[in-house]
């Protein structure tokens, strides 16, 4: 093992990943040196799964991301969940050994790293969705000192833990103002909803439909979630926006497949329904690293764009049909299906049946390559804002 740093010397680089989180994995392994350890971590352990990340320092990442998919449940995370933040300890010292060597987190990530034990704390603020903290893993050399490897942590413990408030700090700060800048450049109303449903961002327009109060509102009591008028409206949104979290980033339209394109918001003034349309967006990377470690401070998973119906404009048809091949007929639907109309309603306005609707609707999902009227709803509001898309009558 590399000479440990100076403790002066390894403070500079701990600050310095305060400022730059692309730093943690080298200072994480500077830290692993200083305390005796053959490798850091910082590691958080989402209860619901998708937002767990861990940093490596020195570690495999092959097992990093084996750990992240099948072990974030493990005898040492569970015995450290009933332990107070702020404080080192050895993780031999919480854990059963046989149980351990017996467990499938034991063969596939301690022992083909040659990990015995692990020196490790809770970082408090992960506390209050999750667990984790840090963690410096020992070989059976490590734990000829494993005291020595604990006071050392517990030296440097206070420091690692306000650099991290930092990163996490500024990274929300970057990321909110970088999503900022996005939202503020869609047409109308855009929330930015983060991993756990949660409004993090929102642009101009999206501020001022709450202040109307006509429809959408925020529950401030409940972490900014969005709330219809309806308590009945209010449940589906949320199925919606879990749904849309739960496949971000994966295959297929998402959650307006169960929504049937657009969510209508029942406004209490009488004016039409307003328009939801919720867009999941591509989920992180697995290893969290450097600039994953920023994002994760605050990240933008799923959009939810509010649309008044009086004053969305559609594109014509014959856009429809000339991006996407389709026949008069066919984008007609599209258009309308887009902007929120059920079968029956667009089937009324165009005086068709029902039947024909469906049908022009199915041949429009082979041309377009979207699986749901969600799909088509995007594509609708995509080309919204395009120049020349001015509403017109069908």
């Amino acid at each position: 093992m590399p000479d440990a740093p100076r403790f002066s010397s390894l403070l500079g680089e701990i600050y310095e990943a305060a400022r730059d989180p692309a730093r943690w994995e080298a200072t994480l392994t500077a830290a692993a040196d200083y305390i005796g350890a053959s490798g850091g971590m910082i590691a958080y352990i989402d209860p619901q799964g998708p937002g767990s990340f861990l940093v490596p320092g020195r570690l495999r990442e092959d097992l990093s991301t084996l750990y992240l998919r099948r072990h974030t449940r493990n005898p040492f995370s569970e015995a450290l969940a009933r332990m107070p933040p702020g404080q080192p300890y050895l993780a031999s010292g919480l854990v059963d050994a046989r149980a351990l060597r017996g467990s499938a987190f034991h063969a596939d990530i301690l022992a083909p790293q040659g990990i015995v034990d692990v020196v490790s704390s809770v970082y408090a603020d992960f506390l209050r969705e999750g667990l984790g903290g840090f963690g410096f893993t020992l070989t059976e050399r490590g734990r000829d000192d494993a005291a020595g490897a604990l006071d050392r942590f517990r030296r440097v413990l206070p420091h690692l833990e306000r650099a991290l408030d930092l990163s996490r700090r500024l990274g929300r700060q970057a990321a909110a103002t970088q999503c900022a800048a996005v939202l503020e450049a869609l047409p109308g109303a855009a929330f930015g909803l983060d991993a756990r449903g949660r409004v993090a961002v929102l642009n101009h327009p999206a501020e001022a439909l709450l202040r109307e109060g006509d429809g959408l509102a925020l529950d401030r009591r409940d972490g900014h979630r969005l709330l219809a008028a309806r308590p009945a409206e209010t449940r589906r949104l949320a199925h919606a926006i879990a749904a849309a979290l739960v496949t971000a980033g994966g295959p297929g339209d998402g959650p307006g497949e169960d929504a049937g394109g657009y969510l209508r918001i029942t406004r209490p003034s009488g004016r039409p329904p307003l328009l939801l349309l919720l867009a999941p967006l591509p989920a992180p990377p697995e290893r969290a690293s450097g600039s994953t470690l920023r994002d994760w401070a605050g990240p933008v998973r799923c959009l939810a764009l509010a649309f008044d119906p009086a004053t969305l404009p559609a594109p014509p048809a014959a856009l429809l049909a000339g991006a996407f091949a389709l026949t008069g007929a066919e984008a007609r639907v599209a258009v309308l299906v887009g902007l929120g109309l059920g079968v029956p309603e667009a089937a009324a306005r165009l005086g068709l049946s029902a039947g024909t609707v469906r049908t022009h609707l199915h041949r429009c999902y082979d041309k377009t390559g979207v699986r749901s009227q969600s799909g088509i709803a995007r594509l609708v509001t995509a080309l919204t804002t395009l120049p020349g898309a001015a509403r017109r009558s069908f």
